[in-house]
């Protein structure tokens, strides 16, 4: 949990002149029982790993009304869980934290698709909005907010986020982030619109559309983007994975009969790259931006992959000079 702990840092840091201070729990004990009754009540689903980290190290009222209006208790995000999933949201999400008149969820994890993703929502309109991607992302958001001066001044003693400061900041530092397109904003009450995952988790139908298949080789969408923008699905296999070094997720390389690019696969994604193993053949969903040959990668250059019906973020890497450069959010 480097990640979050980071964050969490960063976020102590910014808020200790405001007279918070986030803190760790005492009784490791009872936070533990409030963790395992949540997960009792979600059954099949899985709290996602910096959640869990998140409740049973800290105790979530010290995050302060500078975390919008505060982070859940456990006992409190199950009370509003399972109210919210009375009136027709997915059990596949989380209440994470309250904001009034709206909230935000964390993504819990199926056993097909770990994720975390962090949505947001206001309750008259019940459109969830994806907003990032996992929790140490969006603390260091609310942190840069702080950092920034995107605080408003107090009509009572409690501080308050500027809502306003901090979704520019979400929106410049998350411009690269990827999903499928029917994962950006998803109507809670249109239940044929959710991504097949989630609804996989409520029992119901798997997604309506079936996969396209190929439309491209790794040569001619390598061709196609010198000149454009291109979007396409590519059938390869995994032909290099090295993973370490000064940057989180792993770098892979992938070959077809006409050639071969490298990738930087996110460390969101890591763990379900890895589980398609060295020498597998999957397919992937790659966006990529116009180049010039031997050319640094455009800052939106990015790849999607899907397997089966896993579907993930993972960002391009372009090798330049017999190296390869990559892009993180």
């Amino acid at each position: 949990m480097i990640l979050l702990e980071e964050a969490i840092e960063r976020y102590r840091l910014a808020v200790r002149d405001f007279g918070i201070g986030v803190e760790r729990h005492r009784r490791a004990t009872q936070a533990a029982r409030s963790v395992v009754q949540v997960e009792r009540r979600i059954g099949d689903l899985r709290l996602p790993a910096e959640l869990r980290h998140l409740w049973l190290n800290y105790t979530s009222p010290s995050f302060g009304s500078l975390y919008f209006d505060g982070v859940y208790r456990p006992e409190d995000a199950l009370r509003v869980y399972e109210r919210d999933v009375s009136l027709g949201y997915p059990r596949v999400v989380m209440p994470l934290a309250f904001i009034e008149r709206a909230g935000i969820w964390i993504e819990l994890e199926t056993p097909e698709h770990p994720r975390g993703r962090i949505y947001h929502t206001f309750y008259d309109d019940a459109e969830l909005q994806l907003w990032c991607v996992d929790l140490s992302m969006l603390t260091h958001l609310v942190a840069e907010t702080i950092e920034q001066g995107g605080v408003n001044e107090p009509t009572t003693e409690r501080p308050w986020i500027d809502v306003g400061v901090f979704d520019h900041l979400r929106l410049e530092r998350t411009s690269e982030m990827l999903a499928m397109p029917d994962e950006w904003r998803i109507p809670v009450t249109n239940r044929s619109s959710w991504p097949s995952h989630w609804r996989g988790a409520e029992g119901l139908a798997p997604a309506m559309a079936p996969k396209p298949g190929p439309t491209h080789t790794i040569a001619s969408f390598n061709d196609e983007r010198a000149s454009a923008r291109v979007t396409g699905t590519i059938v390869a296999r995994i032909t290099g994975l090295v993973s370490g070094g000064p940057i989180d997720g792993l770098v892979l390389s992938l070959s077809d009969d006409s050639g071969s690019l490298q990738f930087y696969a996110s460390a969101d994604v890591e763990r379900s790259v890895s589980q398609i193993g060295f020498g597998a053949q999957a397919e992937f969903d790659v966006i990529g931006e116009p180049h010039s040959p031997g050319g640094q990668p455009a800052r939106s250059s990015s790849l999607r992959r899907s397997f089966e019906d896993l579907r993930s973020d993972i960002f391009v890497s372009w090798p330049r000079c017999g190296s390869w450069t990559s892009h993180r959010r």
